[in-house]
């Protein structure tokens, strides 16, 4: 029975110490958070949007299209060192971001020294649509573009963006001699000075001399 007894009092300090050393990290974990959120738009636009649908906006071959990354600490705790990787699908071609940019990967790689709790970073990047035969001729398809972020203790988070591209015909030309405003007008003017002539002629002074 004092065998039991001594048992009983042995294992019970360590499963409170167990259960207090779970209650402590997952404390940590709550108090600690990283959250990356990605957002495209065309170069025109003002307005950023999480993905690009078919419906709304179609990016030719040789389009620009820019890329917003919001890098933000929604915990209690600072966060350190934290590394930014944005990774571009093959269809596009960097242009500009911070960091470097690997032609190798196709990735862009920066760094965070730190975020206090509620800090959050914000960061644009623009590519351009490659004019490449593997694109399918005449159809449209759609791209991810990933940013992820990793901190020193270890948190990371990722998020990406939908772009789509197309390699159809999206409208014609006006021919090089101008807008139809002008075309108009020099139409306008050739059948005036045809019905001018017309009436010379038909009242003899293109024959008298």
């Amino acid at each position: 029975m004092k065998k039991l007894i001594i048992l009983f009092c042995l294992v019970i300090p360590f499963l409170f110490t167990k259960r207090a050393q779970a209650y402590m990290y997952n404390s940590q974990q709550e108090t600690a958070q990283l959250v990356v959120d990605k957002k495209v738009k065309p170069i025109e636009e003002n307005e950023w949007r999480d993905n690009l649908t078919p419906n709304d906006t179609l990016f030719p071959v040789e389009s620009l299209v820019d890329f917003q990354i919001m890098v933000k600490n929604t915990g209690e705790e600072e966060l350190k060192n934290i590394e930014i990787t944005d990774s571009f699908p093959e269809e596009i071609k960097y242009i500009f971001g911070p960091g470097e940019f690997s032609s190798e990967t196709n990735q862009l790689k920066w760094k965070i020294d730190s975020l206090t709790p509620g800090e959050e970073k914000e960061f644009h990047l623009r590519g351009q649509i490659k004019k490449d035969s593997n694109l399918p001729e005449n159809d449209t398809i759609c791209v991810l573009n990933m940013a992820h972020a990793k901190a020193e203790n270890g948190l990371e988070d990722k998020d990406t963006a939908q772009l789509c591209i197309t390699t159809k015909i999206l409208g014609e030309k006006y021919p090089e001699t101008g807008n139809p405003l002008v075309l108009y007008s020099l139409v306008f003017l050739a059948t005036a000075g045809l019905g001018i002539i017309s009436r010379n002629f038909a009242r003899g002074k293109f024959l008298a001399h």
